[in-house]
Protein backbone atom coordinates (compact mmCIF):
# COMPACT_ATOMS: atom_id res chain seq x y z
CA UNK A 1 0.00 0.00 0.00
CA UNK A 2 1.49 3.40 -0.95
CA UNK A 3 2.28 5.88 1.76
CA UNK A 4 -0.53 8.49 2.06
CA UNK A 5 1.96 11.37 2.20
CA UNK A 6 4.53 10.28 -0.39
CA UNK A 7 1.99 9.65 -3.16
CA UNK A 8 0.45 13.17 -3.25
CA UNK A 9 3.90 14.73 -2.83
CA UNK A 10 5.27 12.74 -5.76
CA UNK A 11 2.26 13.61 -7.91
CA UNK A 12 2.59 17.31 -7.11
CA UNK A 13 6.29 17.26 -7.91
CA UNK A 14 5.71 15.55 -11.25
CA UNK A 15 2.95 18.02 -12.15
CA UNK A 16 5.16 20.91 -11.12
CA UNK A 17 8.00 19.68 -13.33
CA UNK A 18 5.60 19.28 -16.26
CA UNK A 19 4.17 22.77 -15.75
CA UNK A 20 7.64 24.24 -15.63
CA UNK A 21 8.80 22.36 -18.73
CA UNK A 22 5.63 23.30 -20.60
CA UNK A 23 6.04 27.02 -19.95
CA UNK A 24 2.83 27.35 -17.94
CA UNK A 25 4.58 29.16 -15.13
CA UNK A 26 5.95 32.13 -17.07
CA UNK A 27 4.95 35.45 -15.46
CA UNK A 28 2.73 33.74 -12.89
CA UNK A 29 5.27 31.94 -10.77
CA UNK A 30 3.87 32.65 -7.32
CA UNK A 31 0.28 31.74 -8.07
CA UNK A 32 1.08 28.51 -9.89
CA UNK A 33 3.72 27.12 -7.53
CA UNK A 34 2.02 27.88 -4.19
CA UNK A 35 -0.09 24.67 -4.12
CA UNK A 36 3.06 22.58 -4.59
CA UNK A 37 5.07 24.15 -1.78
CA UNK A 38 3.25 22.51 1.11
CA UNK A 39 3.63 19.01 -0.36
CA UNK A 40 7.34 19.46 -0.95
CA UNK A 41 7.74 20.62 2.63
CA UNK A 42 5.87 17.56 3.91
CA UNK A 43 7.92 15.28 1.66
CA UNK A 44 11.15 16.48 3.27
CA UNK A 45 10.05 14.88 6.54
CA UNK A 46 10.49 11.48 4.89
CA UNK A 47 14.12 12.06 3.91
CA UNK A 48 16.63 10.10 5.99
CA UNK A 49 18.52 12.40 8.34
CA UNK A 50 21.89 11.70 6.71
CA UNK A 51 20.52 12.68 3.28
CA UNK A 52 18.63 15.74 4.52
CA UNK A 53 21.46 17.32 6.46
CA UNK A 54 23.54 18.80 3.60
CA UNK A 55 20.61 20.27 1.66
CA UNK A 56 20.33 23.58 3.56
CA UNK A 57 24.00 24.25 2.76
CA UNK A 58 23.47 23.29 -0.89
CA UNK A 59 20.46 25.58 -1.12
CA UNK A 60 22.35 28.46 0.48
CA UNK A 61 25.32 28.03 -1.87
CA UNK A 62 23.03 27.78 -4.90
CA UNK A 63 21.15 30.91 -3.91
CA UNK A 64 24.34 32.89 -3.39
CA UNK A 65 25.71 31.67 -6.72
CA UNK A 66 22.51 32.65 -8.50
CA UNK A 67 22.43 36.10 -6.90
CA UNK A 68 26.04 36.82 -7.84
CA UNK A 69 25.83 35.51 -11.40
CA UNK A 70 22.42 36.81 -12.41
CA UNK A 71 21.77 40.50 -12.83
CA UNK A 72 18.18 41.58 -12.26
CA UNK A 73 16.64 45.04 -12.33
CA UNK A 74 14.26 44.47 -9.46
Amino acid sequence: MPDPIETPAARRRIRGELFGAGGLSKAETERIWLPFDIWLLVATAYLPYARARPWPAVQTAGTLLLVHLLFTNW
